[in-house]
């Protein structure tokens, strides 16, 4: 059963319309899930994630209560980057955990947990797919990016500081396509040490430093909802076709 995992009820309305046969349940009060069918495959949705510590903890549980063989995480972000606009959808190559430094503690780079990589790597497959897929619903706003996941909200580059930002333009020596989240990085997490394949997209809100979050920034993202959605329909349907080519050959 694949699982996708969105922050909060719209980044998975779309899916939620397009399914059959859903039932639904209830974590805690805040979060919940849902199973049920689309484009032939079953499938289950979970929202209602704050933070990486409660995402990494919900992705950990559904992964194995499902048996879950992909991961797609959906939800908005914030742009560092400057060559981000609002509205633009990005597939993230990799995910940072922007509040990890144990630098000092033992021989790692910041962001890197011991034993772990220095970030969390989508996976190859399910990212080109997307971007090969996504030509059918985006014109010029698709990107192939880099993902700072952190439990900490920041709403400036100053925020950063710390999280070696050189000249406030680039992120541990990146400088293109970078935003920001509160979940992704839990979700790469429990992916990772599960041995199951990820890939977080994103939709970018605002831009740190040259716009502030408002109703028009958030109106603007929403309406990029419904393609992202025909993405991930789009994408679940040809995971599910290779699949039954493979056992077929």
């Amino acid at each position: 059963m694949i699982l996708v995992i969105g922050s909060s009820h719209d980044d998975v309305l779309y899916l939620e319309s397009m399914m059959r046969n859903v039932e639904r349940e209830k974590l805690n009060e805040r979060c919940f899930y849902f199973t049920g069918l689309l484009s032939g495959q079953s499938i289950c949705v979970a929202y209602g994630l704050d933070t990486n510590y409660m995402s990494s903890v919900v992705a950990t549980y559904l992964i194995q209560k499902f048996n879950a063989p992909v991961v797609i995480n959906v939800g908005m972000a914030r742009a560092f980057s400057h060559d981000l606009n609002v509205g633009d959808v990005v597939i993230c190559k990799s995910v940072y955990l922007a509040d990890v430094n144990m630098v000092n503690e033992t021989r790692v780079k910041l962001t890197e947990i011991p034993g772990m990589n220095e970030y969390c790597i989508s996976d190859v497959y399910l990212v080109n797919l997307l971007n090969k897929l996504g030509l059918n619903f985006f014109s010029n706003n698709l990107k192939s990016g880099t993902l700072v996941s952190s439990n900490n909200f920041y709403n400036s580059i100053t925020d950063m500081e710390k999280l070696n930002v050189t000249d406030g333009i680039t992120f541990l020596g990146k400088e293109r396509y970078i935003c920001l989240d509160n979940e992704a990085g839990g979700i790469a997490v429990s992916c990772t040490l599960l041995g199951v394949p990820f890939v977080s997209i994103k939709i970018i809100q605002y831009i740190l430093d040259v716009e502030n979050y408002n109703k028009e920034n958030f109106i603007n993202a929403l309406k990029e909802y419904p393609a992202v959605g025909k993405l991930i329909t789009s994408l679940i349907a040809e995971i599910t076709n290779n699949a039954i080519e493979t056992v077929n050959t």
